[in-house]
C-alpha cells in the first residue's frame, strides 16, 4: 500500500491536457463577464453603455435600455492550446450560453430574467511512464465543474438615474477525478473521486447614469456563499475491501465584485468605453485562489453606420485581467483582443445577430511554466417582441363597403 500511495504522489505531473484551461487544477479560473455580444465584441465592456440595446447582465440597471419586450441568448465555441513542457495540444471547446429576457412592467420600471454560467472549470490530463520498480502506468485527471446562476432582476428610471436590483439563484458542480492503470497485472488499480453538489443565494445593485454625451455605470456584486453537499468515493480494481465513501457537507465561497464604468459618445457613428471590475478574492475561503484580489481592465470603441446601407456596425477593443492564483510561484494573468460585428437582416428593427471573435492568452512559459492561449467564437441573437405592444404595431386597415342589400334595408 505504501508503494501504492509513492506512485499516486507522482502521477500528478501533467503530459497531456484538454479541457478549459490549463490551470484548471487550481480551480476556477474561467469566469463570466455576464456581458452581451455587442459588449464581448468591444473588448468585453458594456457596463456603462446605455446608448444602444444592452442585454448585459453584469448590471441589472442596463434593463432600462429595454423600452419594449426583448429576448437575448449567447454560446461561443473556443479553440485552445495549451503549452506545457516544449509540448502543445490543441482542444474545442463548447461554453453553454446565456439567455436573457426583459419584460416592462409599467412605466419606468422594467423586470428581466437571465441564466448564465458565472464560472466554469474542466481539464483532463493523462501521464503514461515508467518506474523502474513497478514498471509501466497510466493515470488520468479528470477535472469537470461549473457554477450557473439564474437572476430575476427589476430597473427603476428616476429620471435620467437607472437603479437595478438583481437576485441570483446560484447552483452547480465540481468533480475532480483520479484513475490509475498499471501494465503489471499483480499491482492494483485505483481510481477515486471527490465530487460537490453546491447551491446559494447573491444579489446584486447596479446604476447608470448618462450626462450629455458621457454614460456612467457601476455594480456591486455580493460574495457567494455555497452550501457544498460532498462526495468522496475510493475503488480499488478486483479489490473491493478497500473501497469507501464518505458524505459530508461544507461551505464553498466565491468572491464579491465591483465593476465600473465610463462611456463617451464621440458623434452619432462612434462610441467609446472603459471599464474596470475588480473580485475580492482574498475574502474567498479556497485555497490557492486567494492568492490576491484580482482586477480587470478593458477599453474598446464601436461604429454604427447611421444611413450608410454599404456598411455595418463592427467594434473593437481589449482587456487585462489577472486571476487570483499562481504557478511555479509567479501570478498567472490574461489578455485578449476581440473584433465584432453585427449580421444584416431584413427583420432589424426587430432583432439582429451579433458575431464576435477573442483571441486571448493566460500565463506563460518562462513565469508559470505552463500557458494557454484561446480563439474564441461567439454568437448572440437578440429580438424585440411585439406581443406586450399590440397597438405599436397595429397596421391602418381599409374600411369595407357595406352590402348594397344591407343598405336597401335601411332606405
Amino acid at each position: 500500500m505504501k508503494k501504492f500511495l509513492v506512485l499516486i504522489i507522482l502521477v500528478l505531473i501533467f503530459s497531456f491536457a484538454n479541457g478549459n484551461s490549463i490551470f484548471s487544477e487550481i480551480g476556477f479560473v474561467e469566469s463570466s463577464e455576464g456581458l452581451d455580444n455587442f459588449s464581448v465584441g468591444m473588448g468585453y465592456t458594456g457596463i456603462a453603455t446605455t446608448f444602444r440595446k444592452n442585454f448585459s447582465m453584469s448590471n441589472p440597471a442596463l434593463n432600462n435600455t429595454i423600452y419594449n419586450a426583448g429576448f437575448f441568448t449567447q454560446a461561443s465555441v473556443d479553440n485552445l492550446t495549451y503549452k506545457i513542457s516544449g509540448d502543445s495540444f490543441d482542444k474545442l471547446v463548447t461554453n453553454f450560453p446565456k439567455a436573457k429576457v426583459i419584460i416592462p412592467l409599467m412605466k419606468n420600471t422594467t423586470l428581466g430574467f437571465d441564466f448564465s454560467q458565472k464560472y466554469s472549470y474542466g481539464l483532463e490530463t493523462s501521464i503514461t511512464d515508467t518506474l523502474s520498480e513497478y514498471g509501466n502506468y497510466t493515470s488520468t485527471t479528470l477535472l469537470q465543474g461549473s457554477v450557473n446562476q439564474f437572476g430575476i432582476s427589476i430597473t427603476r428610471n428616476l429620471s435620467k438615474l437607472a437603479l437595478g436590483f438583481k437576485l441570483g439563484f446560484n447552483y452547480g458542480n465540481k468533480y475532480n477525478g483520479l484513475k490509475i492503470n498499471f501494465e503489471d497485472n499483480d499491482l492494483i488499480d485505483y481510481e477515486s473521486s471527490y465530487e460537490r453538489i453546491m447551491k446559494g443565494i447573491n444579489f446584486t445593485l447596479g446604476a447608470t447614469y448618462p450626462i450629455s454625451r458621457f454614460s456612467f455605470g457601476g455594480f456591486y456584486e455580493s460574495a457567494l456563499d455555497l452550501d457544498s453537499d460532498n462526495t468522496e468515493t475510493v475503488e480499488f480494481t478486483n479489490n473491493s475491501n478497500f473501497d469507501y465513501t464518505l458524505n459530508l457537507e461544507s461551505d464553498y465561497s466565491l468572491p464579491s465584485q465591483l465593476g465600473l464604468g465610463v462611456g463617451y459618445q464621440i458623434n452619432k457613428e462612434f462610441y467609446i468605453e472603459s471599464n474596470f471590475s475588480q473580485r475580492f478574492w482574498t475574502d474567498a475561503t479556497n485555497n490557492a485562489m486567494n492568492e490576491r484580489n484580482t482586477k480587470l481592465i478593458s477599453a474598446g470603441v464601436s461604429f454604427i453606420p447611421y444611413r450608410r446601407k454599404s456598411l455595418f456596425p463592427i467594434r473593437i477593443g481589449g482587456y487585462y485581467k489577472e486571476l487570483p492564483c499562481k504557478s511555479n510561484s509567479s501570478y498567472v494573468n490574461e489578455q485578449a483582443l476581440s473584433l465584432g460585428f453585427d449580421v444584416p437582416l431584413n427583420f432589424q428593427k426587430q432583432g439582429k445577430i451579433s458575431m464576435a471573435f477573442t483571441y486571448g492568452k493566460r500565463g506563460n512559459l518562462s513565469d508559470n511554466e505552463r500557458e494557454d492561449s484561446f480563439f474564441r467564437f461567439t454568437v448572440g441573437f437578440q429580438s424585440f417582441d411585439r406581443w406586450l405592444n399590440p397597438q405599436k404595431y397595429k397596421r391602418d386597415k381599409e374600411i369595407p363597403e357595406a352590402d348594397e342589400a344591407y343598405l336597401e334595408e335601411w332606405e
